[in-house]
């Protein structure tokens, strides 16, 4: 079906892709795209709306996440079934999820909104279908210090819960509840008087440190963040608590803080650990978009994962089963972590659960080639 061409405002502060995706998306809702229609290829798009394949690509990954199309290889992207609409507007229930967004991405962030934000999501969608709860998905927008829309309060007044990405000076805020049920996902750690489902991330630090050191390592460097990043902080402090449990030295040299979370922060602080004379047989790496650097890095100066180094991540996102040799990670259930976020608060909102829920989601230790035994390697 032809499209009416509405131009993207390329001097808006709200970013390109977010226009694109809601213009495409009110099409869907009013019915000028039907189920079944298929959408205009990458190339028309580009040439009618004047953006980029990127562009397209990130709008058409939010509109699949959010159930509104699919993506088939080698025929192209279709409107899906409008079915789940139709169901949720005679829902009795309604929650909203306050999705969180910066449109100055870096890299890392965008990897992370993609692979983080988009798998705890998957699961809020899956779980408020599967119970018949209408859903409704609020993109916040942090721009020069500033949230749009600014407005919170009136945002969700209609709903019955909210659930939070995690806790932030832009979008928690107990007072635009009004008593409203709530719940924060993906937060760090166990804390009182909050309803959170969290992850143990100094466990997670723990975990993947001591893994190295029963594969036979025990010179085993660090690489985190240098913001006043509290996921991080947790991971080191169970990395440093890994390795003073089993009597390892820690040289304070084998740490290092990144100024960013890119892959190339990844990449150079390696370097540094490389060059130096007593450098480590493995390095515990934050992030694994960080980790994919690290291992560039080794590469590049001609070692040999694990052999010479042995790295692991944290996250398993996507690439990193993917990558060579494949890279060993903490399992995080993302999705695991959005579905419980909707019994969770269903359950609050029916008032079949005491108001304060702290609900922790179990990690998973993943083996792959880049921490293989010593012996494995000879």
């Amino acid at each position: 079906m032809q499209m009416k061409t509405i131009l993207i405002d390329k001097n808006s502060a709200i970013p390109r892709y977010y226009q694109f995706k809601e213009l495409i998306k009110k099409q869907i809702e009013q019915g000028i795209l039907k189920p079944g229609d298929k959408l205009s290829s990458e190339p028309k798009l580009i040439q009618k709306y004047k953006i980029s394949s990127s562009t397209i690509r990130k709008a058409f990954l939010e509109l699949s996440n959010e159930g509104l199309i699919r993506r088939e290889n080698g025929k192209g992207t279709f409107v899906t079934s409008n079915i789940s609409f139709k169901k949720f507007t005679r829902c009795r229930k309604k929650i909203g999820f306050l999705n969180y967004l910066q449109p100055n991405e870096t890299e890392y962030e965008y990897a992370t909104s993609t692979f983080v934000i988009f798998d705890i999501q998957k699961g809020i969608l899956r779980e408020s279908f599967k119970r018949g709860i209408k859903l409704d998905i609020f993109n916040i927008f942090i721009i020069n210090n500033k949230r749009f829309p600014a407005n919170l309060e009136e945002l969700i007044k209609d709903c019955d819960g909210v659930i939070f990405p995690h806790i932030d000076e832009y979008l928690f805020d107990k007072k635009i509840l009004k008593g409203k049920p709530y719940i924060i996902v993906n937060h760090p750690k166990k804390e009182k008087n909050l309803n959170h489902i969290y992850v143990d991330y100094e466990n997670v630090g723990f975990i993947a440190t001591e893994h190295l050191i029963k594969i036979g390592r025990k010179k085993i460097g660090y690489i985190g963040s240098n913001k006043r990043d509290i996921w991080s902080m947790l991971k080191e402090k169970g990395f440093r608590k890994a390795l003073s449990k089993n009597l390892i030295p820690l040289k304070e040299e084998w740490i290092v803080k990144c100024r960013d979370n890119k892959k190339s922060d990844g990449y150079e602080s390696t370097l540094k650990l490389i060059e130096m004379k007593d450098r480590p047989d493995a390095i515990y790496v934050d992030t694994d978009w960080k980790a994919l650097g690290v291992c560039e890095a080794i590469k590049d100066k001609k070692l040999k994962i694990p052999y010479d180094i042995a790295v692991i991540g944290t996250d398993d996102i996507e690439p990193s089963a993917m990558a060579s040799p494949s890279l060993s990670t903490i399992r995080i259930k993302r999705e695991e972590q959005g579905e419980k976020a909707v019994e969770i608060l269903n359950g609050i909102i029916s008032g079949k659960l005491k108001r304060l829920i702290q609900y922790e989601i179990k990690t998973e230790l993943i083996i792959r080639n880049s921490t293989l035994p010593l012996e494995m390697n000879r």
